[in-house]
Order: structure tokens, then C-alpha cells, then sequence
């Protein structure tokens, strides 16, 4: 439900801006807690993870341009999986580094 929200708001912003294009684009996230995998169950089953954030976070730069888009993350991003339990959070700042 997130990513939908955070989508509309991006979109939002960026077809709102009539007058001019907007110089910068800031994209944000947070507390993503080692969920690598899409949701397995339920009615978001087959959304989030670290593939739909970044193929996201790419579709904006496209249509911005590369300079025009900033991505934070605020943190709170270890513990939570597997992932972290067994990898004892290297992977983590990998993952969210591959994201440029």
C-alpha cells in the first residue's frame, strides 16, 4: 500500500509541476527492515522488495534524468529476516547501495 501511495506522490509532483520541471526529484524510504523478497501472501502477494524499489527508483530517473533524483534512506533498514540472521547484516547496505 506504501509503494502505491509513494507512487501517486511522485507522480503527483511531477505532473502537478506545469510550469516548470522540478530540478530535483527526492525519493525516500525507510525501515525496510531486510525484506529483500516480495510478500508472499495476502492481497499485496507479489509486491515490494528490493527488484520492485529498484526497477521503481530507475523508471523515475528515466523519466527525470539521472541528476534530477536523489534517493535517501533514513534507516532501520537491518533485522527483520533471515537475511539479517544469517548474514549478520552485511548484506543489507549492499543491497541499498546497489540502488544508487
Amino acid at each position: 500500500m506504501s509503494g502505491k501511495f509513494l507512487l501517486f506522490a511522485v507522480m503527483a509532483c511531477v505532473l502537478c509541476s506545469c510550469q516548470r520541471e522540478p530540478r530535483l526529484v527526492i525519493l525516500h524510504t525507510n525501515d525496510t527492515h531486510s525484506h529483500f523478497e516480495p510478500i508472499r501472501s495476502g492481497v499485496d502477494a507479489g509486491r515490494g522488495g528490493i527488484i520492485e524499489r529498484a526497477a521503481f527508483v530507475d523508471s523515475v530517473r528515466a523519466a527525470m534524468g539521472e541528476d534530477r533524483v536523489l534517493l535517501l534512506h533514513a534507516g532501520d533498514f537491518s533485522q527483520g529476516t533471515s537475511y539479517f540472521s544469517e548474514l549478520g547484516g552485511q548484506l543489507e547496505p549492499r543491497m541499498i547501495n546497489a540502488l544508487r
